[in-house]
Protein backbone atom coordinates (compact mmCIF):
# COMPACT_ATOMS: atom_id res chain seq x y z
CA UNK A 1 0.00 0.00 0.00
CA UNK A 2 3.06 2.12 0.78
CA UNK A 3 4.18 1.91 -2.56
CA UNK A 4 1.24 2.61 -4.28
CA UNK A 5 0.71 6.01 -2.34
CA UNK A 6 4.33 6.64 -2.88
CA UNK A 7 3.57 6.18 -7.18
CA UNK A 8 0.17 8.35 -7.00
CA UNK A 9 1.68 10.98 -5.03
CA UNK A 10 4.89 10.55 -7.36
CA UNK A 11 2.36 10.93 -10.30
CA UNK A 12 0.60 14.14 -8.96
CA UNK A 13 4.35 15.74 -8.93
CA UNK A 14 4.46 15.53 -12.37
CA UNK A 15 0.82 16.77 -13.20
CA UNK A 16 -0.18 20.31 -14.74
CA UNK A 17 -2.53 21.05 -12.41
CA UNK A 18 -0.50 21.42 -9.90
CA UNK A 19 0.91 24.71 -11.35
CA UNK A 20 -0.86 27.88 -11.98
CA UNK A 21 -2.02 28.61 -15.35
CA UNK A 22 -0.03 30.68 -17.01
CA UNK A 23 2.61 27.81 -16.32
CA UNK A 24 0.20 25.17 -17.39
CA UNK A 25 -0.05 27.11 -20.70
CA UNK A 26 3.82 27.72 -20.97
CA UNK A 27 4.52 24.39 -20.82
CA UNK A 28 1.70 23.23 -23.43
CA UNK A 29 3.63 25.63 -25.76
CA UNK A 30 7.11 24.96 -24.92
CA UNK A 31 5.73 20.85 -26.08
CA UNK A 32 4.18 22.73 -29.20
CA UNK A 33 7.09 24.49 -29.86
CA UNK A 34 9.49 21.43 -29.50
CA UNK A 35 7.39 19.52 -31.61
CA UNK A 36 7.19 21.79 -34.07
CA UNK A 37 11.34 21.79 -34.14
CA UNK A 38 10.86 18.59 -35.09
CA UNK A 39 9.14 18.47 -37.68
CA UNK A 40 10.95 21.34 -38.31
CA UNK A 41 14.42 19.05 -38.34
CA UNK A 42 12.51 16.59 -40.62
CA UNK A 43 11.67 19.22 -43.40
CA UNK A 44 15.34 19.96 -43.70
CA UNK A 45 16.30 16.11 -43.61
CA UNK A 46 13.39 16.46 -46.58
CA UNK A 47 14.90 19.14 -48.35
CA UNK A 48 18.75 17.55 -48.22
CA UNK A 49 17.45 14.30 -48.47
CA UNK A 50 15.67 15.57 -52.18
CA UNK A 51 18.18 17.93 -53.53
CA UNK A 52 18.42 17.25 -57.13
CA UNK A 53 21.17 19.48 -57.69
CA UNK A 54 23.97 16.81 -56.89
CA UNK A 55 22.64 14.93 -59.96
CA UNK A 56 22.02 17.36 -62.00
CA UNK A 57 25.81 18.17 -61.41
CA UNK A 58 26.55 14.57 -62.53
CA UNK A 59 24.35 14.66 -65.66
CA UNK A 60 25.55 18.08 -66.66
CA UNK A 61 28.79 17.17 -65.70
CA UNK A 62 28.60 13.92 -68.33
CA UNK A 63 26.75 16.94 -70.98
CA UNK A 64 29.59 18.99 -71.19
CA UNK A 65 32.27 16.59 -71.55
CA UNK A 66 30.50 15.02 -74.24
CA UNK A 67 30.16 18.37 -75.48
CA UNK A 68 34.22 19.00 -75.42
CA UNK A 69 35.17 15.62 -76.90
CA UNK A 70 32.96 16.04 -79.68
CA UNK A 71 34.20 18.86 -80.65
CA UNK A 72 37.41 18.57 -80.03
CA UNK A 73 37.48 14.98 -81.84
CA UNK A 74 35.83 17.15 -85.31
CA UNK A 75 37.72 20.22 -84.64
CA UNK A 76 40.68 19.89 -83.21
CA UNK A 77 42.33 16.83 -84.83
CA UNK A 78 44.51 17.73 -87.44
CA UNK A 79 47.91 16.46 -89.74
CA UNK A 80 50.44 19.35 -89.33
CA UNK A 81 53.15 20.32 -92.33
CA UNK A 82 56.67 19.14 -92.36
CA UNK A 83 59.11 21.33 -93.24
CA UNK A 84 62.81 20.39 -95.18
CA UNK A 85 65.44 21.60 -93.24
CA UNK A 86 68.02 21.18 -96.10
CA UNK A 87 66.95 24.07 -97.50
CA UNK A 88 67.90 26.16 -95.41
CA UNK A 89 71.85 25.68 -96.71
CA UNK A 90 71.25 25.99 -100.51
CA UNK A 91 71.62 29.56 -101.84
CA UNK A 92 69.37 29.15 -104.79
CA UNK A 93 66.10 26.92 -103.19
CA UNK A 94 63.96 28.24 -106.02
CA UNK A 95 63.72 24.15 -106.75
CA UNK A 96 63.86 23.22 -103.10
CA UNK A 97 60.16 21.81 -101.39
CA UNK A 98 59.77 23.34 -98.01
CA UNK A 99 57.23 21.17 -97.05
CA UNK A 100 58.64 17.77 -97.27
CA UNK A 101 55.97 15.85 -95.80
CA UNK A 102 52.53 15.73 -93.64
CA UNK A 103 52.16 14.40 -90.24
CA UNK A 104 49.75 11.97 -88.59
CA UNK A 105 46.38 13.55 -87.73
CA UNK A 106 47.28 15.22 -83.81
CA UNK A 107 45.49 16.94 -81.33
CA UNK A 108 46.03 20.90 -82.05
CA UNK A 109 46.64 21.98 -79.31
CA UNK A 110 45.94 25.95 -79.92
CA UNK A 111 42.66 24.73 -81.23
CA UNK A 112 42.03 23.11 -78.04
CA UNK A 113 43.42 25.90 -76.02
CA UNK A 114 40.90 28.42 -77.57
CA UNK A 115 38.11 26.40 -77.24
CA UNK A 116 38.26 25.50 -73.60
CA UNK A 117 39.26 29.41 -72.78
CA UNK A 118 36.29 30.58 -75.01
CA UNK A 119 33.62 28.21 -73.12
CA UNK A 120 34.81 27.24 -70.02
CA UNK A 121 36.82 29.63 -68.23
CA UNK A 122 34.52 30.89 -66.53
CA UNK A 123 32.31 28.27 -65.85
CA UNK A 124 31.24 26.25 -62.26
CA UNK A 125 33.29 22.95 -63.89
CA UNK A 126 37.34 22.82 -63.92
CA UNK A 127 38.39 21.02 -67.77
CA UNK A 128 41.68 19.37 -68.43
CA UNK A 129 42.90 18.52 -71.79
CA UNK A 130 45.81 15.69 -72.46
CA UNK A 131 47.12 14.39 -75.59
CA UNK A 132 47.91 10.76 -76.29
CA UNK A 133 51.64 11.21 -75.06
CA UNK A 134 49.93 12.45 -71.61
CA UNK A 135 51.21 16.13 -72.43
CA UNK A 136 47.94 18.51 -70.87
CA UNK A 137 47.23 20.77 -73.85
CA UNK A 138 44.45 22.91 -71.70
CA UNK A 139 44.00 23.48 -67.62
CA UNK A 140 41.18 26.13 -66.36
CA UNK A 141 42.63 26.02 -63.57
CA UNK A 142 46.08 27.73 -64.84
CA UNK A 143 43.99 29.54 -68.09
CA UNK A 144 43.77 33.40 -66.72
CA UNK A 145 44.76 35.69 -69.62
CA UNK A 146 43.23 38.70 -68.13
CA UNK A 147 45.27 41.60 -68.39
CA UNK A 148 43.47 44.18 -65.92
CA UNK A 149 44.32 45.42 -62.41
CA UNK A 150 41.99 45.95 -59.63
CA UNK A 151 42.63 47.51 -56.76
CA UNK A 152 40.98 46.20 -53.36
CA UNK A 153 41.39 47.88 -49.79
CA UNK A 154 41.38 45.45 -47.73
CA UNK A 155 41.04 47.62 -44.53
CA UNK A 156 37.80 49.31 -46.39
CA UNK A 157 36.25 46.18 -46.57
CA UNK A 158 37.24 44.99 -43.18
CA UNK A 159 35.60 48.05 -41.88
CA UNK A 160 32.43 47.44 -43.97
CA UNK A 161 29.99 47.40 -40.74
CA UNK A 162 27.95 43.71 -40.91
CA UNK A 163 24.80 44.10 -38.70
CA UNK A 164 23.40 41.42 -36.41
CA UNK A 165 21.16 40.40 -39.14
CA UNK A 166 24.02 39.52 -41.79
CA UNK A 167 25.99 37.86 -39.07
CA UNK A 168 23.10 35.49 -38.18
CA UNK A 169 22.16 34.63 -41.50
CA UNK A 170 25.98 34.03 -42.10
CA UNK A 171 26.00 31.84 -39.07
CA UNK A 172 22.49 29.92 -39.69
CA UNK A 173 23.95 29.34 -43.79
CA UNK A 174 27.30 28.17 -42.40
CA UNK A 175 25.67 25.64 -39.97
CA UNK A 176 22.99 24.43 -42.66
CA UNK A 177 25.81 24.08 -45.53
CA UNK A 178 28.44 22.32 -42.82
CA UNK A 179 25.45 19.66 -41.70
CA UNK A 180 24.59 19.35 -45.28
CA UNK A 181 28.11 18.30 -46.28
CA UNK A 182 28.22 15.56 -44.06
CA UNK A 183 25.03 14.24 -44.97
CA UNK A 184 25.80 14.19 -48.66
CA UNK A 185 29.05 12.67 -47.89
CA UNK A 186 27.29 9.71 -45.92
CA UNK A 187 24.50 9.42 -48.53
CA UNK A 188 26.57 9.17 -51.44
CA UNK A 189 30.40 7.71 -50.10
CA UNK A 190 29.55 5.97 -47.49
CA UNK A 191 32.61 4.08 -45.88
CA UNK A 192 32.87 1.62 -48.43
CA UNK A 193 33.35 3.75 -51.46
CA UNK A 194 36.62 4.85 -52.45
CA UNK A 195 38.28 8.26 -52.36
CA UNK A 196 41.23 8.67 -54.48
CA UNK A 197 44.24 11.31 -54.42
CA UNK A 198 44.82 14.12 -56.68
CA UNK A 199 48.11 12.27 -57.94
CA UNK A 200 46.36 9.29 -59.24
CA UNK A 201 44.82 11.78 -62.08
CA UNK A 202 47.30 10.93 -64.60
CA UNK A 203 46.46 7.06 -63.95
CA UNK A 204 43.14 7.79 -65.03
CA UNK A 205 44.36 9.08 -68.25
CA UNK A 206 46.52 6.13 -68.69
CA UNK A 207 43.35 3.89 -67.65
CA UNK A 208 41.36 5.76 -70.25
CA UNK A 209 43.56 5.74 -73.40
CA UNK A 210 44.17 1.88 -72.76
CA UNK A 211 40.55 0.91 -72.01
CA UNK A 212 39.20 3.61 -74.66
CA UNK A 213 35.87 4.18 -72.01
CA UNK A 214 34.63 6.72 -69.70
CA UNK A 215 36.09 6.92 -66.35
CA UNK A 216 33.85 8.03 -62.60
CA UNK A 217 36.14 8.73 -60.14
CA UNK A 218 36.35 10.71 -56.90
CA UNK A 219 39.31 12.45 -55.63
CA UNK A 220 40.54 14.86 -52.33
CA UNK A 221 41.97 18.07 -53.85
CA UNK A 222 45.09 19.77 -51.91
CA UNK A 223 42.26 21.58 -49.97
CA UNK A 224 40.69 18.13 -48.60
CA UNK A 225 37.39 18.48 -51.08
CA UNK A 226 35.83 15.53 -52.56
CA UNK A 227 35.85 16.35 -56.45
CA UNK A 228 34.05 14.44 -58.96
CA UNK A 229 36.07 13.83 -62.08
CA UNK A 230 34.84 12.50 -65.09
CA UNK A 231 37.81 11.30 -68.08
CA UNK A 232 36.65 10.55 -71.39
CA UNK A 233 39.31 9.89 -74.52
CA UNK A 234 38.83 11.49 -77.38
CA UNK A 235 38.51 9.05 -79.95
CA UNK A 236 38.70 9.51 -83.73
CA UNK A 237 38.45 6.12 -85.90
CA UNK A 238 39.35 4.42 -83.30
CA UNK A 239 42.31 5.68 -82.40
CA UNK A 240 42.62 7.57 -79.02
CA UNK A 241 44.14 11.16 -79.62
CA UNK A 242 43.58 12.36 -76.01
CA UNK A 243 41.68 12.70 -72.85
CA UNK A 244 39.36 15.25 -71.66
CA UNK A 245 38.92 15.36 -67.40
CA UNK A 246 35.80 17.46 -66.21
CA UNK A 247 35.71 18.09 -62.40
CA UNK A 248 33.34 19.91 -59.99
CA UNK A 249 32.94 19.97 -56.43
CA UNK A 250 30.60 16.60 -55.57
CA UNK A 251 29.68 18.65 -52.07
CA UNK A 252 29.09 22.37 -53.03
CA UNK A 253 26.94 25.44 -51.13
CA UNK A 254 23.81 25.14 -52.58
CA UNK A 255 22.84 29.05 -51.66
CA UNK A 256 19.08 28.31 -52.41
CA UNK A 257 18.62 25.70 -50.69
CA UNK A 258 20.25 27.16 -47.55
CA UNK A 259 18.07 30.09 -47.80
CA UNK A 260 14.90 28.22 -47.95
CA UNK A 261 15.77 26.67 -44.66
CA UNK A 262 16.65 29.97 -43.30
CA UNK A 263 13.36 31.35 -44.47
CA UNK A 264 11.73 28.38 -42.93
CA UNK A 265 13.77 28.64 -39.46
CA UNK A 266 12.52 32.72 -39.02
CA UNK A 267 9.06 31.64 -39.85
CA UNK A 268 9.22 28.92 -37.10
CA UNK A 269 10.79 31.32 -34.84
CA UNK A 270 8.37 34.10 -35.40
CA UNK A 271 5.73 31.67 -34.89
CA UNK A 272 6.84 30.65 -31.80
CA UNK A 273 7.54 34.24 -30.51
CA UNK A 274 3.89 35.24 -30.95
CA UNK A 275 1.97 31.91 -30.11
CA UNK A 276 4.32 32.53 -26.44
CA UNK A 277 3.29 36.04 -26.73
CA UNK A 278 -0.33 35.22 -27.09
CA UNK A 279 -0.71 32.48 -24.66
CA UNK A 280 0.70 35.19 -22.37
CA UNK A 281 -2.30 37.56 -22.76
CA UNK A 282 -4.47 34.65 -22.97
CA UNK A 283 -3.59 33.32 -19.68
CA UNK A 284 -3.84 36.39 -17.92
CA UNK A 285 -7.28 36.77 -19.51
CA UNK A 286 -8.04 33.54 -18.46
CA UNK A 287 -6.04 34.03 -14.71
CA UNK A 288 -7.40 37.72 -13.95
CA UNK A 289 -10.92 36.76 -13.95
CA UNK A 290 -10.18 33.04 -11.83
CA UNK A 291 -8.47 35.18 -9.39
CA UNK A 292 -11.15 37.64 -8.59
CA UNK A 293 -13.48 35.40 -8.26
CA UNK A 294 -11.39 33.57 -5.90
CA UNK A 295 -11.06 36.84 -3.62
CA UNK A 296 -14.63 37.58 -3.63
CA UNK A 297 -15.73 33.77 -2.73
CA UNK A 298 -12.86 34.70 0.15
CA UNK A 299 -14.56 38.13 0.66
CA UNK A 300 -17.77 36.09 1.07
CA UNK A 301 -16.83 33.56 3.29
CA UNK A 302 -14.55 35.80 5.49
CA UNK A 303 -17.68 38.53 5.50
CA UNK A 304 -15.16 41.23 5.08
CA UNK A 305 -17.25 44.30 4.15
CA UNK A 306 -15.96 45.92 1.12
CA UNK A 307 -16.02 49.74 0.34
CA UNK A 308 -16.50 49.82 -2.66
CA UNK A 309 -18.83 46.77 -4.17
CA UNK A 310 -16.86 44.20 -6.37
CA UNK A 311 -18.45 43.55 -9.43
CA UNK A 312 -17.97 39.75 -10.65
CA UNK A 313 -16.79 39.44 -13.99
CA UNK A 314 -18.90 39.59 -17.22
CA UNK A 315 -18.34 37.12 -20.01
CA UNK A 316 -19.43 35.25 -22.72
CA UNK A 317 -17.01 31.85 -22.15
CA UNK A 318 -17.06 29.44 -19.61
CA UNK A 319 -15.77 31.77 -16.81
CA UNK A 320 -18.64 34.58 -17.70
CA UNK A 321 -20.84 31.13 -17.18
CA UNK A 322 -18.98 29.97 -13.92
CA UNK A 323 -18.97 33.56 -12.61
CA UNK A 324 -22.72 33.95 -13.25
CA UNK A 325 -23.29 30.53 -11.03
CA UNK A 326 -20.85 31.60 -8.66
CA UNK A 327 -22.80 35.03 -8.29
CA UNK A 328 -26.22 33.28 -8.52
CA UNK A 329 -24.57 30.70 -5.64
CA UNK A 330 -23.87 33.64 -3.92
CA UNK A 331 -27.26 35.53 -4.01
CA UNK A 332 -28.96 32.00 -3.60
CA UNK A 333 -27.01 31.66 0.05
CA UNK A 334 -28.12 35.45 0.88
CA UNK A 335 -31.42 34.80 0.16
CA UNK A 336 -31.44 31.35 2.46
CA UNK A 337 -30.13 33.23 5.20
CA UNK A 338 -32.79 35.86 4.62
CA UNK A 339 -35.70 33.69 4.58
CA UNK A 340 -33.81 31.73 7.80
CA UNK A 341 -33.94 35.25 9.81
CA UNK A 342 -37.91 35.27 8.57
CA UNK A 343 -38.71 31.85 9.20
CA UNK A 344 -37.46 32.02 12.66
CA UNK A 345 -38.99 35.45 12.63
CA UNK A 346 -42.46 33.73 11.82
CA UNK A 347 -41.73 30.70 14.20
CA UNK A 348 -40.91 32.87 17.12
CA UNK A 349 -44.25 35.04 16.42
CA UNK A 350 -46.60 31.55 16.23
CA UNK A 351 -45.40 29.84 19.17
CA UNK A 352 -45.36 33.41 21.14
CA UNK A 353 -49.36 33.52 20.66
CA UNK A 354 -50.38 30.56 21.81
CA UNK A 355 -47.56 30.76 24.76
CA UNK A 356 -48.88 34.18 25.44
CA UNK A 357 -52.55 32.92 26.11
CA UNK A 358 -51.05 29.47 28.23
CA UNK A 359 -49.86 31.93 30.33
CA UNK A 360 -52.39 34.20 30.83
CA UNK A 361 -54.46 31.27 31.38
CA UNK A 362 -52.58 29.46 33.37
CA UNK A 363 -52.20 32.44 35.64
CA UNK A 364 -56.01 32.65 35.94
CA UNK A 365 -56.05 29.05 37.54
CA UNK A 366 -53.51 29.49 39.83
CA UNK A 367 -54.85 33.07 41.24
CA UNK A 368 -58.39 31.22 41.13
CA UNK A 369 -60.08 34.25 39.85
CA UNK A 370 -62.66 32.63 37.47
CA UNK A 371 -65.85 30.72 38.20
CA UNK A 372 -65.64 26.60 37.60
CA UNK A 373 -67.12 27.04 34.49
CA UNK A 374 -64.81 29.51 32.73
CA UNK A 375 -62.39 27.46 34.27
CA UNK A 376 -63.62 24.42 32.34
CA UNK A 377 -63.85 26.70 29.17
CA UNK A 378 -60.40 27.93 29.84
CA UNK A 379 -59.15 24.49 30.18
CA UNK A 380 -60.55 23.75 26.86
CA UNK A 381 -58.75 26.29 25.20
CA UNK A 382 -55.29 25.64 27.07
CA UNK A 383 -55.73 22.55 25.50
CA UNK A 384 -56.54 23.56 21.74
CA UNK A 385 -53.42 25.89 21.94
CA UNK A 386 -51.42 22.91 23.21
CA UNK A 387 -52.59 20.71 20.28
CA UNK A 388 -51.94 23.82 17.75
CA UNK A 389 -48.28 24.21 19.05
CA UNK A 390 -47.56 20.79 18.39
CA UNK A 391 -49.21 20.80 15.23
CA UNK A 392 -46.95 23.59 14.30
CA UNK A 393 -43.77 22.35 15.55
CA UNK A 394 -44.34 19.32 14.06
CA UNK A 395 -44.86 21.61 10.69
CA UNK A 396 -42.34 23.24 11.23
CA UNK A 397 -40.09 20.40 11.34
CA UNK A 398 -41.42 19.04 8.76
CA UNK A 399 -40.55 22.45 6.66
CA UNK A 400 -37.20 22.81 7.60
CA UNK A 401 -36.64 18.81 6.66
CA UNK A 402 -38.11 19.21 3.23
CA UNK A 403 -35.93 22.69 2.85
CA UNK A 404 -33.01 20.65 3.56
CA UNK A 405 -33.69 17.76 1.45
CA UNK A 406 -34.47 19.88 -1.48
CA UNK A 407 -30.99 21.11 -1.76
CA UNK A 408 -29.15 17.16 -1.47
CA UNK A 409 -31.96 15.20 -3.71
CA UNK A 410 -30.94 14.02 -6.61
CA UNK A 411 -33.28 14.70 -10.06
CA UNK A 412 -34.47 12.18 -12.76
CA UNK A 413 -36.77 12.64 -15.71
CA UNK A 414 -40.40 11.82 -14.93
CA UNK A 415 -42.80 11.35 -16.98
CA UNK A 416 -45.41 14.04 -15.52
CA UNK A 417 -48.81 11.96 -16.94
CA UNK A 418 -47.45 8.38 -15.43
CA UNK A 419 -46.89 10.51 -12.33
CA UNK A 420 -50.15 12.31 -12.03
CA UNK A 421 -51.91 8.68 -12.89
CA UNK A 422 -50.14 7.27 -10.03
CA UNK A 423 -51.53 10.00 -7.50
CA UNK A 424 -55.02 10.36 -8.35
CA UNK A 425 -55.55 6.41 -8.40
CA UNK A 426 -53.93 6.61 -4.82
CA UNK A 427 -57.63 8.92 -4.09
CA UNK A 428 -59.75 6.27 -5.38
CA UNK A 429 -62.47 5.82 -2.84
CA UNK A 430 -61.63 8.78 -0.45
CA UNK A 431 -64.37 9.63 2.14
CA UNK A 432 -65.74 12.19 0.41
CA UNK A 433 -66.28 10.09 -2.47
CA UNK A 434 -64.01 13.32 -4.39
CA UNK A 435 -63.26 12.56 -8.21
CA UNK A 436 -60.43 13.73 -9.63
CA UNK A 437 -59.99 14.15 -13.36
CA UNK A 438 -57.17 13.82 -15.78
CA UNK A 439 -57.48 15.38 -18.80
CA UNK A 440 -54.04 14.65 -20.77
CA UNK A 441 -55.20 15.09 -24.89
CA UNK A 442 -52.11 17.28 -26.03
CA UNK A 443 -50.02 14.97 -23.35
CA UNK A 444 -50.74 12.11 -25.06
CA UNK A 445 -50.26 13.36 -29.09
CA UNK A 446 -46.89 14.18 -27.97
CA UNK A 447 -44.03 11.82 -26.45
CA UNK A 448 -41.32 14.97 -26.17
CA UNK A 449 -43.14 16.51 -23.63
CA UNK A 450 -43.79 14.37 -21.24
CA UNK A 451 -40.74 14.59 -19.02
CA UNK A 452 -39.00 17.22 -16.42
CA UNK A 453 -36.40 17.08 -14.37
CA UNK A 454 -37.19 16.86 -10.94
CA UNK A 455 -37.08 14.80 -7.60
CA UNK A 456 -40.00 12.29 -7.72
CA UNK A 457 -40.65 12.68 -3.91
CA UNK A 458 -40.63 15.85 -4.11
CA UNK A 459 -42.86 16.56 -6.95
CA UNK A 460 -45.09 14.34 -5.74
CA UNK A 461 -45.84 15.66 -2.51
CA UNK A 462 -46.33 19.29 -4.34
CA UNK A 463 -49.62 17.57 -5.97
CA UNK A 464 -50.56 15.42 -2.43
CA UNK A 465 -50.72 19.03 -0.94
CA UNK A 466 -52.52 20.48 -3.77
CA UNK A 467 -54.93 17.59 -3.71
CA UNK A 468 -55.23 17.35 0.33
CA UNK A 469 -56.02 21.41 0.28
CA UNK A 470 -58.86 21.09 -2.39
CA UNK A 471 -60.68 17.94 -0.66
CA UNK A 472 -60.32 19.23 3.02
CA UNK A 473 -62.29 22.34 1.69
CA UNK A 474 -64.77 19.77 -0.85
CA UNK A 475 -68.13 19.02 -0.01
CA UNK A 476 -68.88 15.41 -0.77
CA UNK A 477 -69.18 14.25 -4.51
CA UNK A 478 -67.39 16.49 -5.58
CA UNK A 479 -64.58 17.32 -8.37
CA UNK A 480 -61.18 18.25 -9.22
CA UNK A 481 -59.58 18.37 -12.29
CA UNK A 482 -55.92 18.33 -13.19
CA UNK A 483 -55.31 19.69 -17.14
CA UNK A 484 -51.79 19.72 -18.87
CA UNK A 485 -50.59 21.54 -21.81
CA UNK A 486 -47.71 22.35 -23.58
CA UNK A 487 -46.15 26.04 -24.73
CA UNK A 488 -43.73 25.44 -27.17
CA UNK A 489 -42.56 22.36 -26.12
CA UNK A 490 -40.30 24.21 -23.31
CA UNK A 491 -42.71 24.12 -20.72
CA UNK A 492 -45.33 22.13 -19.32
CA UNK A 493 -48.54 23.89 -17.27
CA UNK A 494 -50.45 21.97 -14.93
CA UNK A 495 -53.84 23.12 -13.77
CA UNK A 496 -55.21 21.75 -11.02
CA UNK A 497 -59.18 23.08 -10.52
CA UNK A 498 -62.22 22.72 -7.92
CA UNK A 499 -65.73 23.27 -7.59
CA UNK A 500 -65.06 24.52 -3.75
CA UNK A 501 -65.86 28.34 -2.64
CA UNK A 502 -62.35 29.58 -4.48
CA UNK A 503 -59.85 31.65 -3.27
CA UNK A 504 -60.03 35.71 -3.24
CA UNK A 505 -57.26 36.93 -6.35
CA UNK A 506 -56.39 39.28 -3.59
CA UNK A 507 -54.79 36.87 -1.78
CA UNK A 508 -53.23 34.84 -4.23
CA UNK A 509 -49.41 36.33 -3.27
CA UNK A 510 -50.31 35.90 0.44
CA UNK A 511 -51.44 31.69 0.70
CA UNK A 512 -47.81 30.91 -0.44
CA UNK A 513 -46.60 32.60 2.71
CA UNK A 514 -45.48 30.50 5.82
CA UNK A 515 -48.04 30.08 8.59
CA UNK A 516 -50.90 32.19 6.26
CA UNK A 517 -54.28 30.57 6.17
CA UNK A 518 -57.67 32.26 5.38
CA UNK A 519 -59.64 28.94 6.65
CA UNK A 520 -62.56 30.20 8.64
CA UNK A 521 -63.47 26.39 9.78
CA UNK A 522 -61.05 23.66 11.15
CA UNK A 523 -58.36 27.02 11.22
CA UNK A 524 -56.41 25.35 14.15
CA UNK A 525 -55.65 21.79 12.24
CA UNK A 526 -53.63 23.94 9.31
CA UNK A 527 -50.22 26.04 10.20
CA UNK A 528 -50.22 27.34 6.79
CA UNK A 529 -46.83 25.69 5.75
CA UNK A 530 -48.59 23.40 2.64
CA UNK A 531 -48.54 25.65 0.08
CA UNK A 532 -45.85 27.50 1.39
CA UNK A 533 -43.50 24.04 1.05
CA UNK A 534 -45.10 24.11 -2.08
CA UNK A 535 -43.69 27.03 -3.92
CA UNK A 536 -40.16 26.04 -2.51
CA UNK A 537 -40.51 22.75 -4.00
CA UNK A 538 -41.56 24.05 -7.21
CA UNK A 539 -38.94 27.01 -7.29
CA UNK A 540 -35.95 24.18 -6.66
CA UNK A 541 -37.15 22.44 -10.04
CA UNK A 542 -36.84 26.09 -11.84
CA UNK A 543 -40.63 26.43 -12.11
CA UNK A 544 -43.32 28.35 -10.63
CA UNK A 545 -46.60 27.97 -8.83
CA UNK A 546 -49.36 30.72 -8.87
CA UNK A 547 -53.22 31.08 -7.82
CA UNK A 548 -54.90 32.55 -10.89
CA UNK A 549 -58.87 32.78 -11.79
CA UNK A 550 -60.55 29.65 -13.08
CA UNK A 551 -61.44 29.53 -16.72
CA UNK A 552 -63.59 26.52 -16.39
CA UNK A 553 -67.20 27.41 -15.44
CA UNK A 554 -67.64 24.10 -14.66
CA UNK A 555 -64.74 24.63 -12.21
CA UNK A 556 -65.09 27.41 -10.46
CA UNK A 557 -63.37 27.10 -7.43
CA UNK A 558 -59.76 27.61 -6.60
CA UNK A 559 -57.25 26.92 -9.58
CA UNK A 560 -53.71 26.51 -8.90
CA UNK A 561 -51.16 26.48 -12.06
CA UNK A 562 -47.73 25.13 -11.88
CA UNK A 563 -44.93 25.99 -14.82
CA UNK A 564 -42.39 23.67 -15.27
CA UNK A 565 -39.27 23.46 -17.81
CA UNK A 566 -39.44 20.42 -20.26
CA UNK A 567 -36.41 18.06 -20.66
CA UNK A 568 -35.52 15.73 -23.27
CA UNK A 569 -34.56 12.42 -21.67
CA UNK A 570 -31.00 11.32 -23.25
CA UNK A 571 -32.14 7.69 -23.00
CA UNK A 572 -34.97 7.53 -24.64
Amino acid sequence: MGQDTHGVNKNKIFSLSNYSLTYQLFFINLLASFIGFIFLIIFNYYLIQNDRNILLDYDNAFIQTDKITNFLMTSAIMRVPRFNENCQNIKDNSDCKKISSISEPGLDPTSTQQFILQNFLKSNIGVKVYNDNKIIFADTNYMDFSTGVTEIDINAKMKESINFVDKYRIFYMDFFNKHQKNFIQNKFLGNSKKIWSENNEINFVSETIYNKKILSKKIHNKEKEIIQIIVAPIINNEKVFGVVIVSYPLISNNFNLGLTSFNLFNFYALFVLIMLLLSFFFSQSLVSPIKLLSRLTITEREKIKQKNEVEYPIRGDEIGALSKEIKNMSLDLKSQINQLEKFAADVSHELKNPLTSLQSANELIINDKISGKDKKLLIDNMSKDIKRMNRLISDIANYTKIKAEIEIENFEYIKILDLLKDIVEQYNGNKKNIKIEIEDIEIERDENIRSVLANRNKLSQVFYNLIDNSISILDRDKKILISLENKDHQYIFIKIYDQGKGIPLELADRVFDRFYTDREVDRNNHTGLGLSIVGEIIRSFRGSVRLIKSDRIEYSGACFIINLPLKNDPKT
